[in-house]
């Protein structure tokens, strides 16, 4: 989460920037580093236009999304540098422009004080001072602040070895409960009511995990703690792309010796098929066209041959 966002900007390998170009639409877009300042420029015929690439969103696992700016409006860049392309492509959300006269159009959608406050609130931290949208003062990438609030009081009483008085100092999501504790994260990762009131339909809310957790029928109604978030992922760790590594978590609720003392929390059926590798059966991946990657599908399922993708 730390490599949430950059100033300036990187590129998808995570390091250097290194020029790029393609068309969409109407345009060719071009990447260019001119020392320190990496720029971004549309031309269509005659006509060209360039804004500084003040941000990249994105650590580039997949792909990363440019914040331009321009005469002092920032600018979702239409065009996205993308892992699997090897290069650029349409933004995800972005239609390709075609009106060869609307440059700052084709520049990028601007940002107004509420969508400036939704894209930086995830990817930054201190973006939004007193309920005001303030993308200056904003700490790149996602800091302890961004989960756990401010922090100082919470620092000068533990370096003053006043334990208690430090915890009680700082907000710790893991008291959340589980309900909660998905919501939480869904405030960046997408929860169902973000998914049904922006209509993000499929494919692409696959990528939403909150959203798909919670459609699962282990997760019930009121959620179950061994099924949050942070029952599989350590928020202050890289995520885990073994398979195998996630198994005593499944294993957890439906092994053979899982805990069948909780009432509240119960044991569930063993899977006759496997006991390794839990997550490649019943957490396919998916691809979405427009990320031009494959994303796993946290919706825990029974999957069958040929079914449909199920929103």
């Amino acid at each position: 989460m730390a490599k949430a966002s950059y100033r300036s900007a990187v590129g998808v390998e995570g390091s250097k920037l290194v020029a790029d170009r393609v068309r969409s639409g109407g345009y060719l877009y071009r990447i260019t580093v001119d020392g320190a300042d990496p720029t971004l420029t549309v031309s269509s015929g005659k006509q060209s236009i360039e804004a500084e690439i003040e941000w990249t969103f994105g650590a580039g696992v997949r792909g990363q999304t440019y914040i331009l700016g321009k005469n002092g409006t920032l600018y979702d860049s239409q065009v996205s540098s993308f892992r699997g392309l090897h290069g650029m492509g349409t933004t995800p959300g972005h239609e390709p422009v075609t009106d060869p006269g609307d440059l700052h159009k084709a520049l990028g959608m601007s940002l107004t004080q509420e969508t400036g406050a939704r894209c930086f609130g995830c990817h930054t931290t201190a973006s939004t001072t007193k309920e005001q949208f303030d993308p200056k003062q904003a700490v790149p990438g996602v800091s302890c602040e961004a989960c756990h609030g401010p922090g100082l009081d919470h620092t000068v009483a533990a370096t003053m070895n006043q334990i208690d008085d430090a915890k009680a100092l700082i907000f710790n999501p893991r008291s959340l409960r589980p309900l909660q504790s998905v919501d939480f994260c869904g405030a960046c990762h997408m929860t169902s009511a973000d998914v049904l009131e922006s209509n993000l339909l499929r494919p692409n809310n696959v990528r939403f995990q909150p959203y798909r957790l919670e459609k699962s029928r282990c997760w019930g109604l009121q959620g179950d703690s061994r099924l949050t978030c942070i029952a599989c992922h350590n928020p202050h760790q890289p995520l885990v792309h073994d398979a195998g590594y996630y198994d005593q978590r499944c294993l957890a609720c439906h092994g053979e010796q899982s805990d069948k003392s909780n009432a509240a929390e119960p044991a569930h059926e063993v899977c006759p098929k496997a006991t390794t590798n839990c997550t490649t059966c019943h957490m396919p991946k998916y691809d979405v066209p427009e990320m031009h990657a494959k994303f796993t599908d946290h919706f825990i399922r029974v999957v069958k041959d040929g079914e449909p993708y199920p929103n």
